[in-house]
């Protein structure tokens, strides 16, 4: 089957059809021959929403926006890899601070995973984010040919590597575990009707003509069951991976021992995640405008170096506004450890001062003005290649701020459009840069 075949409509390089027509299996394996790259992008009718990224035809990234999907913590617990208290010291540290790195590349930072570790949970949440993806009957796909994810297209041109990303996925591997999951899946559908994210409660009193004699861990899953709810939340408390957390929970429902709890599954499950930001969230569009319109302005070489210093304050004063929002603390050192990793917080010898998130743009002028000065009372010699290197070094750090923000946002077309925008401002600066200095 190839896509371009199968019936969809396409405008340009956005092709679209209905998952009723076209089952998952059939888009996976028509990725794969054609070796396309690209998001899939799936909606349900019940507004859930999902995007798979593809390269080459093998899976590289895959988003089910709910919030009861798997993520990450969830999928390391399951495996065993972690306990729920690390996993939770390291989540608070990401939610303080918005520059940080993202959860698997702390955990193996700080020793508490290894690279092969953090690839094997990643690749194992791709392959169960798909599995489940796969029993969606209804609603609509849309493929977008070149998108590529948030990692991969965002962390170009940082110093960060895609080393703490997920290795690729032969759709082929996907589609077999797939087929797997939903032959196993029919016997346990009737008694867990929505999934690993099935509402579950104990009864109050067992069936009269039951024996209650179990397997220890049968037990420790009843233990759990009140706590802890869902199939999923059950498999991660206990360490298990959630399919066999299902196979045990189904009998349970069967024998009358646990029932469905419809009002809560009503109210908790499928409750979209947003892809786009709100008025609460960084603009960087509007931002990045407000920066040309600045640049522009200004005369001086000098208070040109100095205004991408300025641009950073602006960003990090954003994030700050945006916290304050969420109602989140800010850590005071997020802005030097971003500079520090991205080895952009000296010039030369010059070690820029950060106070509180802030970059002293009066001290930086000050030692920028000094040394220009320095090259022209020397006939300008070298000045170019000072002005040059300045302007890499603080646009690094400014684009860094960039990523971090726009990393965490979902939405291709928002991630794209951002930074085309600052791709494009820079091409301006440099030409600019270049014409007068």
């Amino acid at each position: 089957m190839n896509l371009s075949d199968s019936g969809s409509s396409s405008s340009g390089s956005k092709l679209s059809g209905q998952l009723s027509e076209f089952h998952l299996v059939e888009l996976l394996q028509a990725m794969e021959i054609d070796s396309s790259s690209g998001a899939l992008e799936l909606n349900h009718e019940d507004n859930r929403q999902a995007i798979m990224y593809f390269e080459g035809g093998a899976l590289v990234m895959c988003r089910l926006y709910d919030d009861q999907a798997l993520n990450i913590g969830m999928v390391l617990q399951q495996l065993n890899l972690i306990s729920a208290a690390a996993i939770e010291t390291f989540v608070s540290r990401t939610a303080e601070d918005p520059l940080g790195d993202l959860l698997g590349q702390q955990l193996v930072e700080n020793h508490r995973l290894t690279l092969e570790q953090l690839h094997e949970a990643l690749r194992t949440q791709m392959v169960w984010t798909v599995r489940e993806l796969s029993m969606w009957k209804t609603g609509t796909y849309s493929f977008k040919r070149g998108a590529a994810s948030p990692l991969r297209s965002s962390l170009s041109g940082t110093q960060v590597t895609g080393r703490y990303e997920a290795p690729p996925v032969p759709a082929s591997r996907v589609t077999l575990e797939i087929v797997r999951y939903q032959y196993e899946w029919n016997e346990l559908a009737q008694w867990l009707p929505m999934g690993m994210t099935t509402q579950l409660r104990l009864v109050p009193s067992p069936p009269q003509d039951h024996q209650l004699i179990f397997p220890p861990q049968v037990w420790q899953v009843i233990s759990r069951v009140n706590a802890f709810r869902t199939p999923r939340l059950i498999a991660s408390s206990l360490n298990t991976p959630e399919l066999e957390i299902a196979r045990m929970l189904a009998p349970l429902v069967y024998d009358g021992l646990l029932t469905i709890d419809v009002d809560r599954s009503a109210e908790t499950m499928h409750l979209p995640v947003r892809t786009a930001p709100d008025a609460n969230d960084v603009d960087l569009f509007t931002l990045i405008s407000r920066m040309h319109d600045d640049w522009f302005r200004r005369k001086a070489i000098v208070e040109r170096l100095a205004a991408l210093a300025l641009y950073i304050n602006w960003t990090m004063q954003e994030l700050e506004r945006q916290l304050a929002n969420q109602s989140k603390r800010w850590v005071p050192h997020a802005l030097q450890g971003l500079m520090n990793r991205e080895r952009c917080d000296h010039l030369g010898n010059y070690e820029m001062r950060i106070v509180s998130n802030r970059i002293d743009v009066d001290q930086l002028t000050a030692h920028l003005r000094l040394q220009i000065e320095a090259y022209r009372r020397n006939g300008n010699q070298g000045l170019a290649d000072y002005i040059r290197e300045v302007f890499a070094t603080l646009r690094r750090a400014l684009v860094a701020t960039f990523v971090s923000i726009n990393r965490r946002i979902q939405s291709y077309e928002f991630r794209h459009q951002n930074e085309s925008t600052w791709a494009s401002m820079f091409t301006e600066f440099e030409d600019f840069l270049r014409r007068t200095s």
